[in-house]
């Protein structure tokens, strides 16, 4: 795998707040990133939603047995998954976890429905298309069920309602939330953010269409999110992959020491013969180095090999304080 493809404009990667929702709560990143990083086969342009929540809380493995994509349509474009708890329960880059938090954006979050972000396990947010707006929160933990239906009917002054056998609460005029079902029996609580139709859809997936969701065997979200790995925050796109004849991609960030975090990634091919071809592109060490600079992480990157149709590999990602480096170069220049 070539190492010596530095972005040319790397130094121009730093998180700017961009106008527009995130996906609210205490973890957040403005909903749209402009990246733009050089070597290898030229420019790449690449615009990658990232909207991050990592509440506090306890919980397990973001695709382990309680199956969270279940709750997710196979043709979901974007998913970004939050394992809470071992996020909480780590040593884990507390200054990354800091600064993340400081660019969140509170305009919209679990709270405003009645839930404390010290009970949420999971939580997963998704997109319709990529570069869109989030249409999906589902949330997982030892919730208050009671609580959240009634800031729902007092609160918010949504209707208890049902549709195809679920409990759905519609919240009519409402910029947030359009709907709401409850799952309590499995302790999950799904979130139409904009359209009340967006969660219908997802219900009737559930009730008739089982292999329209992102647990079927042949989903793509599924696929990619099982080989890139689990994490604290697992992020994938099956819509659109800034890499040369890429379909989609994912990745995985988790650690333990305090200034690193671990890195495993997948990008998905249409066969296993263009995987094999594409495992020592310079394009994937650009656009991943791109990638985790926008989240100031840089990233040293380890094995990679073709798995499949997959292009598979590790790393190692270190928190680079942006306050520290433009204080850095303002000493240099001064000098």
């Amino acid at each position: 795998m070539a190492t010596n493809g530095t972005p040319e404009h790397s130094e121009e990667l730093q998180p700017q707040p961009q106008d527009g929702q995130s996906s609210g709560g205490l973890f957040g990143i403005p909903t749209k990133w402009l990246l733009i990083g050089g070597g290898g086969g030229g420019a790449l342009l690449i615009v990658i939603v990232v909207a991050l929540l990592l509440v506090i809380g306890g919980g397990g493995g973001a695709s382990g047995g309680d199956n969270i994509l279940g709750y997710i349509p196979a043709n979901a474009a974007f998913v970004v998954i939050k394992d809470v708890e071992t996020q909480a329960n780590s040593e884990g880059l507390e200054d990354f976890v800091e600064f993340m938090n400081d660019r969140g954006d509170d305009s919209r979050d679990t709270r405003d429905i009645g839930m404390d972000d010290d009970n949420i396990e999971l939580f997963a947010t998704v997109y319709e298309s990529f570069g869109g707006d989030d249409i999906l929160w589902i949330v997982k933990g030892d919730l208050e069920f009671d609580e959240i239906r009634e800031e729902l009917d007092d609160g918010l002054d949504c209707e208890d309602d049902e549709y195809r056998g679920f409990e759905m609460w519609q919240c009519a005029d409402r910029s947030f939330p359009a709907a709401v079902a409850i799952f309590e029996k499995d302790r999950y609580v799904v979130i139409a953010s904009q359209d009340e139709s967006d969660l219908e859809q997802l219900l009737t997936h559930m009730s008739r269409d089982p292999e329209e969701l992102a647990n079927d065997e042949d989903s793509d979200i599924g696929r990619i999110l099982d080989t890139a790995g689990d994490g604290w925050i697992q992020i994938v796109s099956a819509d659109d992959c800034p890499v040369n004849r890429c379909q989609g991609f994912g990745f995985a960030l988790w650690g333990e020491e305090s200034d690193s975090l671990d890195l495993s990634f997948a990008l998905m091919f249409g066969s296993e013969r263009t995987a094999e071809a594409m495992e020592s592109d310079i394009e994937i060490d650009d656009f991943l180095t791109n990638l985790l600079s926008a989240l100031a992480l840089e990233l040293d990157i380890g094995n990679v090999k073709a798995d499949g149709e997959f292009v598979t590999g590790d790393g190692i990602a270190e928190f680079v304080d942006p306050d520290d480096s433009r204080s850095s170069n303002q000493s240099r220049d001064g000098a």
